[in-house]
C-alpha cells in the first residue's frame, strides 16, 4: 500500500509512509514532524489558516481555526498562528525565517468547499522552500480521487507546469472506503527521517486488514476509472444544481462539492442549510452536511452512476421545495 501511495504521488526515492486509523491521526504525526524541526532549527512558530479544520484530537485541534472547536480546551499549543487564505501579501509578512511549518487545506471542506488560489499555492511552496520550512498539506477530505485527481495539489502543479509537491502530506477517509485508516507520506529522504525510530507509533496503524482495504480502494480507482468518474459526475450534478433558484453559488472539484443557498429563497430561515439536512434526510433520504448558516458540502461516492445522480438532483429539488412550502404554510 505505501509503494502505491508513494507511486500515485510521485513522489521521490527515499519518500515514506507512516500508516494512521485516522485523518487526525496522521495530522498529528505530521504535526510531531514539524514541532520535531521546530526545535531542531530553534524556530518558535507554525502558521496554519484561517478557516481551517484539521482535525479534533489535540494537536490537530489546536491547527483548527475555528474557535467553537478550540476554545472549549483553552491553550492547545503554542507558537500556532492563523493567517487569511488566498492572501499572498499576508503569507508572504507571516512566513520568515522563524517559521517551522505551514499546514494547508488544498480546499478547505470546513469552510464549505472553499479552494486555495493556484497562484496562492505557487508562492506557499516558493517561500517555504526560500525560508527552510515545511510545506504540509492535508488532503484527508481531497485525496484519493475526491476532486478527480489522486491529489489535489497535482491538478494544480499540472496547471502550473512546476512541481508543488508538498514536504508532508495527510490522507484518510477515501483510502479506506470506510474502514479506518489514516496516512502521512513524507516526500524525500530529508523529510521520512524528522521522525526517528520510536519517536512516534501506532499499534493498530498499518494493520492488514487496513492494508487490505486500502490496497482494493486504489486498486478498484484504478479499474474502474472512478477518477474521471468523479469529475464527471461532479460536473452533471453542478450543472443542474446551478439550474435552482435557489442556489445562488455552486463550487466543484469533482465530487467534492459546495453549495451556498439564496439568501432570499427561505426568508423565516435563520438557518436554512441546516434545515435543509433535516428535510432532505427525513422526506428524501438524503445525507448532506451543513458548514454554515447557507451553506452545504457534498462528498457523493465515488462510485456514482448517471442515474443515481439524476436522482440526487430531483431528490435535493424536491426538499428545497419542501422547505419553501413549509415556510409557506407557517406565514
Amino acid at each position: 500500500l505505501a509503494e502505491m501511495l508513494l507511486s500515485r504521488a510521485e513522489a521521490p526515492a527515499g519518500s515514506s509512509v507512516f500508516f494512521a486509523n485516522s485523518g487526525s491521526e496522521a495530522n498529528e504525526a505530521a504535526l510531531k514532524a514539524v514541532l520535531r524541526h521546530r526545535k531542531d532549527a530553534g524556530r518558535g512558530r507554525i502558521l496554519a489558516l484561517e478557516g481551517s479544520f484539521h482535525g479534533r484530537t489535540t494537536g490537530a485541534l489546536a491547527l483548527t481555526h475555528k474557535p467553537a472547536f478550540r476554545e472549549p480546551f483553552g491553550d492547545l499549543l503554542t507558537g500556532v498562528e492563523f493567517i487569511p487564505p488566498n492572501d499572498i501579501a499576508a503569507l508572504e509578512q507571516a512566513l520568515t525565517d522563524d517559521v517551522a511549518g505551514l499546514f494547508l487545506e488544498p480546499i478547505q471542506g470546513e469552510s464549505g468547499v472553499k479552494p486555495l488560489d493556484d497562484a496562492y499555492m505557487v508562492r506557499a511552496r516558493e517561500l517555504t522552500r526560500e525560508r527552510g520550512s515545511l510545506l504540509v498539506y492535508d488532503e484527508v477530505q481531497t485525496g484519493i480521487g475526491r476532486t478527480g485527481e489522486w491529489f489535489r495539489f497535482q491538478g494544480v502543479q499540472r496547471s502550473w507546469g512546476q512541481s508543488l509537491a508538498p514536504d508532508l502530506m495527510t490522507l484518510a477517509k477515501g483510502l479506506g472506503s470506510g474502514f479506518p485508516i489514516g496516512a502521512l507520506v513524507a516526500f524525500g529522504p530529508v523529510n521520512s527521517a524528522l521522525l526517528g525510530a520510536g519517536q512516534h507509533g501506532s499499534t493498530f496503524g498499518g494493520n492488514p486488514l487496513a492494508s487490505a482495504a486500502g490496497i482494493a480502494t486504489l486498486q478498484t480507482l484504478d479499474d474502474e476509472s472512478l477518477l474521471s468518474n468523479a469529475q464527471a459526475q461532479g460536473e452533471r450534478i453542478a450543472a443542474a444544481l446551478r439550474e435552482l433558484p435557489q442556489v445562488s453559488e455552486v463550487r466543484q472539484y469533482g465530487l467534492h462539492i459546495g453549495i451556498e443557498l439564496h439568501p432570499g429563497s427561505f426568508p423565516g430561515q435563520p438557518a436554512p442549510a441546516q434545515r435543509l439536512v433535516t428535510v432532505a434526510r427525513e422526506r428524501a433520504g438524503l445525507i448532506i452536511n451543513a458548514t454554515g448558516v447557507s451553506t452545504l458540502r457534498l462528498a457523493p461516492p465515488l462510485i456514482l452512476t448517471d442515474d443515481l445522480a439524476e436522482e440526487f438532483v430531483k431528490r435535493f429539488t424536491s426538499s428545497l421545495k419542501t422547505m419553501q412550502d413549509e415556510e409557506s404554510n407557517e406565514r
